[in-house]
């Protein structure tokens, strides 16, 4: 637990103005040691003013704590505990969650250079797949992919380069306009196609640009190890490329049937969407999936590249559309049948030999695998045949959302509180506030930023007390009414004041410090604001000579 019967002030009355200097004999720390105490006697029984200031606002009315943009919270005394004892863990989402939120992108990359204006709109293009590769998808393409970011929107975005595939605008324009509108959460969106010369000169090139998913790897990378690579997986398979291009050897990785279901479940979903209404999804092989491991997700990353490599008649007849529905399916068992097996180069004509080496696995899944790679069945019946899986399926992932909402609700907090730091240290350490060094309002400010930060215990030894600077900031960001002691360094002057008069005093000197020139004494700026707010405001107290 976080917190300390010396480190924390008892609430005074129910007087929101008084501020009072008292004398106070010399000690080590204003703020612990000893017998100094940086409590204050006021008043016992009103302890949870806190509380009730919350729900009665700052003025006995209805109105609501501050946010750190002006706005409002509609009900504060549910937006942070109200409890002075608050553990540590309750404040930072897990440090293993953590962790992969912020795991940073494998390989080395460098940025290409894009003299056309016709791209104007990315901002430095990152080349995150070393050189142009053959694809493992269809032989006929050779393939680079490059990161960057959209500089009007900021939003993140891979880019697949197609090399030396002249396609016609027509065509390019058609696949987009029939995909471009699908969304699932198994499927990386496609956002445009541009056949041009202009990417890199002399070059026919076209550019599929892709939404960017941070932190997910290739299905190769997160549960292959690749053994015949001279160097690390490049950040492609990280960042949204869909897998490393090309065969290569792999140590095998641990996966279990549960986990092989939970990507059948998904990938099944993701396939009707598509056949639902008359499309073939096209592409699904190992190369075109990423895995994202902290929501457990598997992604497609392939959308429209077939289409554009080997275009189909649109409409389709029906005999064609059944042809690749069937392909869509066939391309499914072999995937489940490339991670069961653990041997990612196993193709169609190896698929019932093949399945004889995975007899780890139960009979349900096996059979699951052998229908898929006859296409003897349609998506549909697929869906229907695994209602128990997909029940299962989505009980799992609203568990994995469950979590992942509790974690995140920790720290949900964290960057108003921040706001509210930033502004307090730009009034207490900017060099253009130091003419107002002598203001009671900014001596105020220093004494409580030293009563949050310069806690000492009864050796006078630092205390770090997380729970303290807390509940202090959440106090002084809602403006609540209850009021502290304020100690100053030689224990010459003590303030009484409460959280409200605080941030009051906060919002005016950050706001002198925004006005350009800063041309208005301190003084002069604040008998102007009492002019304009007629309410009552605390009386100034000077710092001691």
């Amino acid at each position: 637990m976080s917190s300390s019967n010396n480190a924390r002030p008892k609430s005074g009355g129910n007087n929101n103005s008084g501020m009072r200097g008292m004398p106070s004999t010399s000690g080590l720390n204003p703020y612990g040691g000893g017998n100094k105490s940086n409590t204050s006697a006021v008043s016992a029984a009103l302890s949870n003013n806190y509380i009730a200031a919350l729900s009665r606002g700052f003025n006995g009315t209805a109105q609501s704590p501050f946010q750190p943009d002006g706005s409002y919270l509609a009900d504060p005394s549910n937006v942070f505990p109200a409890s002075p004892y608050t553990p540590v863990g309750d404040l930072f989402m897990a440090q293993h969650l953590r962790s992969k939120f912020q795991q940073a992108p494998a390989g080395t990359s460098r940025n290409t250079t894009v003299a056309s204006s016709k791209f104007h709109h990315y901002t430095a293009i990152t080349n995150i797949d070393g050189k142009a590769v053959e694809s493992s998808l269809h032989r006929a393409l050779v393939t680079q992919v490059l990161r960057t970011t959209n500089r009007f929107n900021g939003k993140h975005v891979i880019i697949r380069r197609i090399v030396d595939a002249p396609a016609k605008e027509a065509h390019c324009v058609a696949v987009i306009e029939r995909l471009k509108h699908f969304r699932h959460p198994n499927l990386v969106p496609l956002h445009s196609i541009t056949p041009t010369t202009e990417f890199v000169l002399g070059s026919h090139d076209t550019i599929m640009e892709y939404r960017m998913i941070k932190r997910a790897k290739s299905v190769q990378e997160a549960f292959f190890t690749p053994r015949g690579l001279t160097s690390a997986p490049s950040a492609m398979q990280v960042s949204g490329s869909g897998g490393i291009e090309g065969p290569s050897a792999a140590i095998p990785t641990d996966i279990t049937e549960g986990l092989l279901w939970s990507i059948a479940c998904q990938l099944i979903g993701l396939i009707r969407t598509f056949h639902d209404v008359g499309i073939p999804l096209r592409g699904l092989h190992l190369s075109k999936l990423m895995w994202l491991d902290v929501l457990g997700r598997i992604y497609f990353t392939g959308l429209g590249l077939m289409d554009v490599a080997d275009p189909l008649p649109n409409p389709l007849l029906p005999q064609q559309l059944e042809t690749h529905t069937k392909i869509d399916i066939q391309s499914l068992g072999l995937v489940l049948l490339q991670l069961a097996t653990q041997s990612p180069s196993i193709n169609l004509s190896e698929g019932r030999a093949a399945l004889q080496r995975a007899q780890r696995f139960s009979t349900t899944f096996l059979n699951l695998v052998a229908v898929c790679l006859e296409a003897s069945v349609d998506i549909n019946s697929l869906c229907r045949g695994l209602g128990e899986r997909m029940s299962i399926e989505v009980g799992h992932q609203e568990g994995n959302a469950d979590f992942l909402l509790s974690e995140c609700a920790k720290e949900v907090h964290n960057g108003r509180l921040m706001r509210l730091m930033i502004k307090l240290n730009f009034v207490l350490e900017s060099q253009d506030a130091n003419e107002y060094a002598d203001a009671s309002d900014r001596f105020t400010l220093k004494l409580f930023s030293q009563y949050i930060f310069n806690q000492v215990d009864e050796q006078n030894r630092p205390r770090v007390d997380w729970g303290h600077v807390y509940h202090s900031l959440n106090k002084l960001d809602c403006g609540s009414e209850e009021l502290l002691q304020l100690i100053s360094q030689d224990s010459s002057t003590v303030l009484v004041v409460s959280y409200r008069d605080i941030r009051s005093m906060l919002d005016k000197a950050f706001e002198i410090l925004q006005q350009p020139g800063h041309d208005m004494s301190y003084a002069g700026f604040t008998a102007l604001q009492q002019l304009q707010q007629p309410t009552t405001t605390p009386p100034s107290v000077m710092p001691p000579q």
